[in-house]
């Protein structure tokens, strides 16, 4: 009979994170480090599976996190225009009245639909979420759309 290296261990017949289980004796290949054919192929079937399984994980978390920054950033907009105004202090009842969103996170007002009434800023979502660093992405943006007049922060 033939014998293959355990994909599982890669023929070490030791799992070295699984140290605190059975000292990390590999199970599928029971520490020898080799496998027969029909195991090999069922192993590397169930570890395709895990990643896959992994990788699905993972987008969805990130999906998730991307819908509710959005939400909370964006209010759901895909597009928000952002009021290059320095201090709104004292025009944060006015602004309020036209229906600005003021971003606690990043200390900014800003409308969802284009108010020519203000000098505003477009930012579009799509430009958040390609740079995978959201927060530090939007702080950036703000800051050289608004000439370093807005913090972003």
């Amino acid at each position: 009979m033939n014998y293959y290296i355990c994909p599982r261990c890669n023929g070490n017949g030791k799992i070295e994170k699984y140290n605190h289980v059975e000292n990390g004796i590999c199970f599928e290949c029971s520490g020898s480090g080799r496998v027969t054919q029909e195991e090999k192929e069922r192993i590397e079937k169930d570890i395709t599976r895990e990643v896959k399984r992994n990788n699905t994980r993972i987008t969805n978390n990130q999906d998730r996190l991307e819908s509710q920054l959005k939400k909370q950033w964006f209010n759901d907009a895909d597009t928000i225009y952002i009021i290059n105004i320095s201090n709104t202090y004292s025009i944060k009842d006015q602004l309020k009245q036209d229906k600005a969103i003021f971003n606690n996170s990043h200390k900014v007002w800003y409308f969802t639909e284009q108010n020519e009434k203000y000098n505003t800023i477009r930012m579009d979502w799509q430009e958040i979420i390609d740079g995978k660093e959201y927060a530090i992405t939007l702080q950036k943006l703000i800051q050289e759309r608004s000439g370093g007049m807005l913090k972003g922060y």
